[in-house]
Order: structure tokens, then C-alpha cells, then sequence
């Protein structure tokens, strides 16, 4: 379903725009009548006024909602840096809110900012995210959404990350120039799209460097560090690795414990390579390579991009990867 603009009303009533717009702002030029006509179609259709434009006019609304999976995580904290950065530049305050990666409170969060009449969101999509009508919602309000991090292609709205699927490519193909040929990739759940794409990145270098590609050796885990302990664990016992990617730095933290709980030596036996090169990674013993994304840019292209609502627009940034001991 589309959602419903003021233009939308007028063609359904046969009414000009401007006398739906006056309706829904209860001016007196309007009769009764038309004005609670007007409001019971806005309901039914969906409606929800664009504050973003009418905080321009009026001065009414300055407060963006931010919902992200976990502050704990690294990248996050550092996005939320450069989103607080853009805001206050431009005099908007935040509101913050962690899903802890659970689809009912993020969908919760949504209803709620809608219902206090928030200027814009900012969201990075929980892993338990199955579902993505509360972001159609936001959609159908007008009011404007920007997605950071982790995408959600079902949702046409602009979009800021670095592209996954090269930054994974390059890693593996870094460590099959090292001689790796037996090399496991440690993703999140299949849900999460940008680990999807990751592992795309990962799969095709190995094809084009002529490698055999096999499902076994890919382990899929929720972000808990048990459960990636375990399953790491299985799958050293049932195949032969000499290296592995990891979705994020807090996986790879788990591998390693995993590694090393069965005797195996970092790099000698298995060298690993994370994502999002976290504070930790310098001073771990060995040290963790990992790939660096500019988390607190992403924040501030996203704020950036809730007052360029092309809803196609989609900004890429470039990510590095960091070599430590891990993986040399």
C-alpha cells in the first residue's frame, strides 16, 4: 500500500489540496462538516502529517528518533556520535532508543515515536526483524525514515553503508593470497541482510580464485556469544579450517575462544579477520585484523539524508581493512 499524501485525500473526496490541508489544520474557513469528513478519510487512508516539513515552517517538531540494535556494539556508538553531531548543528535533539535486536520492541518504538509526532527516524533494523510493516507505516505517515547499517531492501527509503559485499570479497581473497584455502565464513542469521551480502562477497572470491565453495562451511549464529562458542566448536571438530571471516569483531571474539578452546594457535593453525575494527581488537593477544567501516560518517550522512528525501538515494562509503596479527 502507498501511503497517503494530502493530494491522495482531495482526489478521494473531490476536494482541492489546499481545502483538505486547511481541514486537517481545523481552520475556521472550513465548515465543520468538511473538516470532520476530511479527518475520518485522513484516518481510514492512513494519514499521518509530514512534521519534518511543517518543523521547518513552524518551528514544531526538532526531535529525530534513533532506533539501533545494541550501544554496546562499537559501530553503534560511534554512529550515534556523528548523528548527535549533525543535530545539533542544525538545533534537533534525539531520542534514543535500543531494540536489543527484537522485533516487538522495535515495532513498539515505531508506534510510539509516530504517535509523539517525531520529525524523522534514523534505524538500524534488529536482527529478530521478520516483518517490516511498521517501517510501511512510517512510510504511509510521511514522515521521514533513513536506514543505516543494515539495510532493509523491502523498504524503499535512502539508505547509508559501506558496500558489504566488496569489503567481504576483499578479505577472503586477502587470505587466499596467503595460502588459505580452507576458509570458513561465521555469519549472523540469515535475516540480517548485510551478513547475506557478506557472504556473497565471501562465496564468489572463492569461486573466482577457483576454490571449491561448500555450505559446510558456513555457520549461521544469533549474536550470543554461548551459542557462537558452540557452534564455532562443531564446526572445527567436523571440518578442517585454516582461516574464517566473521561478521563482526564480538563474533570473532567468541570464534577465537572457540579456537583456542581446542588447542589450535591464531594465525599458525586458523587465521580470522572481524568486521568493524572495535577499540579491543589492538590490544587482544593476538590482535584481531578487521574491517574498518566509518561508523561516525554513517551517522552523519543519515541525519544528513532525512533532509534529502529522495527515497531511492543510497550512499555507499568505503570501508579498510586493518591487518594485526590474526591474519598475517
Amino acid at each position: 500500500m502507498s501511503r497517503a499524501r494530502q493530494k491522495d485525500i482531495a482526489l478521494r473526496l473531490g476536494l482541492s489540496i489546499s481545502t483538505v490541508s486547511k481541514a486537517l489544520s481545523d481552520s475556521h474557513l472550513i465548515n465543520k462538516e468538511t473538516r470532520e469528513m476530511v479527518k475520518v478519510i485522513a484516518e481510514k487512508m492512513g494519514y499521518r502529517p509530514n512534521k519534518l516539513a511543517q518543523g521547518f515552517k513552524k518551528n514544531v517538531s526538532r526531535t529525530i528518533g534513533v532506533i539501533l540494535p545494541k550501544l554496546e556494539y562499537f559501530l553503534y556508538a560511534k554512529c550515534l556520535s556523528g548523528i548527535e553531531s549533525e543535530a545539533d548543528k542544525m538545533g534537533y535533539k534525539l531520542i534514543i532508543c535500543q531494540s536489543n535486536e527484537n522485533h516487538d520492541k522495535e515495532v513498539n518504538f515505531v508506534n510510539d515515536l509516530l504517535d509523539h509526532r517525531i520529525a524523522g527516524f534514523i534505524i538500524s533494523v534488529a536482527s529478530n526483524t521478520k516483518t517490516h510493516e511498521h517501517f510501511r507505516q512510517i512510510i504511509r505517515s510521511e514522515c521521514p525514515v533513513v536506514f543505516f547499517n543494515r539495510e532493509c531492501s523491502e523498504i524503499e527509503a535512502p539508505k547509508v553503508i559501506i558496500d558489504n559485499y566488496s569489503a567481504s570479497y576483499n578479505a577472503t581473497e586477502n587470505l587466499i593470497k596467503k595460502g588459505m584455502r580452507k576458509i570458513a565464513f561465521l555469519a549472523a542469521v540469515p535475516r540480517v541482510e548485510i551478513s547475506n551480502k557478506r557472504i556473497s562477497g565471501y562465496k564468489d572470491a572463492l569461486i573466482m580464485n577457483e576454490i571449491t565453495f561448500t555450505k559446510d562451511m558456513i555457520v549461521h549464529a544469533e549474536f550470543n556469544p554461548q551459542e557462537v562458542y558452540e557452534k564455532v566448536t562443531q564446526l572445527l571438530k567436523r571440518q578442517e579450517v585454516d582461516a574464517m571471516i566473521c561478521y563482526s569483531d564480538q563474533l570473532a571474539i567468541s570464534a577465537i575462544k572457540a579456537i583456542k578452546g581446542l588447542n589450535k594457535k591464531i594465525p599458525e593453525d586458523v587465521r580470522i579477520i572481524g568486521f568493524n575494527n572495535e577499540p579491543a581488537d589492538e590490544i587482544m593477544c593476538p590482535s584481531l585484523s578487521s574491517i574498518d567501516q566509518p561508523a561516525e560518517e554513517m551517522g552523519r550522512v543519515a541525519f544528513r539524508l532525512l533532509f534529502n528525501q529522495d527515497r531511492t538515494k543510497r550512499v555507499v562509503l568505503n570501508s579498510l581493512l586493518i591487518e594485526r596479527e590474526s591474519s598475517k
